[in-house]
């Protein structure tokens, strides 16, 4: 007996969720903006993520489900690129020297709608797995010499991270809505290695790999959502 009441009550809030669903439950939508490096989670006296890197770049896609007028699940797969940040890679003077912070993720998001009139503010919460790529080139002015320290190193990582937003969803046709986001990634720590500059079986120096620790960043970004 009990069984058959608890089984009626799920029943209830199936029948009741189900009802309040908007129309086109599922979706499709692309977005861009800029992304800006932040030094959070690091002490005032650390190198961090926005010493080393400069606003960027970012872009993706998400499949979704709309699953009531409150509640919508996602995957998003998105990619960013922050170029370096000249005033501390400030080296130019003893060769050429690039750098950039590249990232791909793929996280699962959740959103709370406020409302479900025109214009729905959102606020959400999204977990998954980046893949970061961050490279350094130095080409010493005095390569081939004793004084020689050219270096290039690509580091490579998968870390897990978690995000947190804010957005708004404004209909654009019947079935577009735009979509206004701003975001907080924070990816967690990247241990610093040291990297010995080798002149044959000779250390001349070690270079620090990924001194800013933490990656974590803002990201503003404009997107189109379409109705399925």
């Amino acid at each position: 007996m009990k069984q058959l009441i608890f089984l009626i009550f799920i029943c209830t809030i199936a029948k009741n969720a189900s009802g309040q669903r908007i129309g086109n439950d599922y979706f499709w939508g692309i977005k861009a903006g800029a992304v800006f490096p932040t030094n959070l989670g690091r002490a005032n006296d650390e190198v961090g993520f926005k010493d080393v890197a400069s606003t960027g770049t970012t872009a993706g896609a998400t499949v979704g489900w709309q699953y009531n007028e409150r509640l919508s699940l996602a995957v998003a797969f998105n990619y960013q690129y922050l170029p370096k940040r000249s005033s501390f890679w400030n080296v130019e003077s003893k060769g050429n020297f690039s750098a950039n912070y590249q990232a791909s993720s793929m996280l699962i998001e959740g959103n709370y709608y406020f409302n479900n009139a025109q214009c729905r503010p959102y606020c959400g919460v999204n977990f998954g797995m980046h893949y970061l790529r961050n490279l350094i080139d130095f080409d010493s002015r005095y390569s081939g010499s004793d004084n020689d320290a050219s270096i290039r190193y690509v580091a490579t990582q998968w870390k897990p991270g978690l995000g947190f937003c804010v957005g708004l969803l404004m209909p654009f046709t019947k079935n577009t809505d735009l979509v206004f986001e701003s975001r907080l990634c924070i990816i967690p720590y990247l241990k610093e290695e040291m990297v010995p500059i080798m002149d044959g079986d000779l250390i001349l120096d070690y270079f620090t790999k990924n001194p800013h620790g933490n990656q974590n960043q803002i990201g503003f970004t404009i997107g189109i959502n379409f109705k399925m």
